[in-house]
């Protein structure tokens, strides 16, 4: 069991060495509990009977969320809370730690878990023609009301690579990232495939692999960081 699961770690080793060599120093990781899963956001993996469905979202949840917040939020900070509260929307979540990832990756406790690793400077050159990962408050020419809300500018039409504008304390503990799906449907490693690598977890690492991220300190309380995670961390270390 050892074995395959220093094999995962030699290959992960081995594209973090590649992509370095590109001149990226920033890798973006993102488990999967289940290896056929394709790299789509919220919003185009589920099933809507309405259309306009992201504007009806948004315009519902900027009503209904004036009293929690109580301040006016810019459209990107609306987007992201709209992603913390579990709503379907065009980002999808990564993380720059492999560990995060790895954790997500076993949480199914699936046969066939996988990492995926993804290199942010080449699909943003790939995609909107700039080496560089996004803050979407100074980087990009448009917002995300006026760009996919109100459909008054044209917004990225391919997957970018941004960086989170609100630091949560689940944001931080998670490393969170991101990449946000623009216009055109489709999973990143269709659209940019010399982008992304998968590392598949054979069942047989898995226990290892578990191993390794009791050893690193990485649980559900470690990376929700509230009664909730706390919680479930207790009953999983207990109960079980």
């Amino acid at each position: 069991m050892e074995k395959e699961w220093i094999e995962v770690l030699e290959k992960v080793e081995a594209e973090t060495k590649k992509i370095n060599e590109h001149g990226s120093d920033f890798i973006f990781f993102r488990g999967h509990s289940d290896s056929s899963w394709t790299l789509l956001p919220s919003l185009y993996r589920t099933v809507f009977t309405t259309a306009k469905i992201e504007q009806i979202l948004y315009y519902d949840f900027v009503f209904h969320s004036t009293i929690i917040f109580q301040k006016q939020l810019s459209s990107w900070e609306v987007l992201f809370e709209m992603r913390h509260s579990g709503i379907p929307t065009r980002l999808l979540d990564w993380t720059e730690n492999f560990s995060v990832a790895l954790y997500f990756a076993l949480k199914g406790d699936k046969p066939n878990p996988c990492v995926w690793m993804l290199d942010p400077y080449k699909l943003n050159k790939q995609s909107f023609s700039s080496a560089t990962i996004f803050n979407t408050l100074t980087d990009l020419e448009f917002d995300y009301f006026n760009g996919f809300i109100a459909e008054s500018v044209a917004p990225n039409k391919t997957p970018i690579a941004i960086l989170p504008i609100t630091q949560s304390v689940r944001v931080f503990a998670q490393k969170s990232v991101f990449t946000l799906h623009g216009t055109k449907r489709g999973a990143v490693e269709e659209l940019f495939p010399d982008c992304v690598t998968k590392i598949e977890i054979p069942a047989e690492a898995i226990p290892a692999a578990k191993s390794f991220l009791n050893l690193s300190g990485v649980n559900e309380f470690s990376l929700f960081p509230d009664t909730d995670g706390l919680g479930r961390y207790l009953v999983e270390k207990h109960c079980k």
